[in-house]
């Protein structure tokens, strides 16, 4: 609902960095718990207050606990088409793909549309598989460049090569977040500018 009310549907770089530092924080937690979503999209990210920026992550109807210690991954479809990772589709997968679709939801928060939109399911996997998007100046004008580096890190094809969420938590686009958050969420900040 936040999304589709906005203008344009885009977010501001500050409310981006609050939101995507708690979905990438409750993925952190997830996966170092051996949990893994498997369909993570807007829908399933809620503010808990209406004017409030603190949200949570909820229905996990297809949320897997994975045993460390077996080698073999996740396998079956699951997630949202336009959200879901390329691996997903068909072969062994692991907690990545909760990075993927987050790295989606970043897209969507930042331009105003999906990356990955076919004309129908199939042109979607399609595009999707190939991991090919555009990232046009005019769409990301107000945004930085570190924002852009986030997306494409968590945007990669190859999993092996995508951000886990720690190492997205890490990068310079959440570093004045993470300082300042040093004692709580603290939601007040530079959430609700622009």
């Amino acid at each position: 609902d936040r999304i589709v009310g906005r203008e344009q549907y885009t977010f501001t770089r500050e409310e981006i960095i609050v939101v995507m530092y708690q979905i990438l924080t409750g993925l952190k937690e997830m996966h170092e718990n051996n949990v893994t979503h498997r369909d993570i999209k807007p829908e399933n990210v809620m503010f808990k207050e209406e004017d409030g920026w603190e949200l949570a992550l909820i229905d996990f109807g297809m949320a897997m606990e994975v045993n460390p210690n077996e080698v073999n991954g996740l396998s079956g479809k699951a997630g949202s088409p336009s959200y879901v990772a390329p691996e997903v589709i068909g072969e062994e997968y692991d907690e990545r793909a909760d990075c993927w679709s987050a790295g989606v939801i970043m897209y969507v928060l930042s331009c105003g549309k999906a990356p990955f939109k076919g004309k129908s399911s199939e042109d979607t996997i399609e595009l999707i598989r190939a991991g090919k998007y555009c990232v046009r100046a005019e769409e990301w004008t107000s945004l930085c460049d570190d924002v852009r580096d986030v997306v494409q890190g968590l945007l990669q094809t190859d999993p092996a090569d995508r951000l886990t969420a720690k190492e997205a938590l890490e990068q310079d686009l959440f570093e004045d977040f993470r300082s300042a958050d040093a004692g709580g969420l603290g939601m007040d900040r530079g959430a609700t500018k622009g």
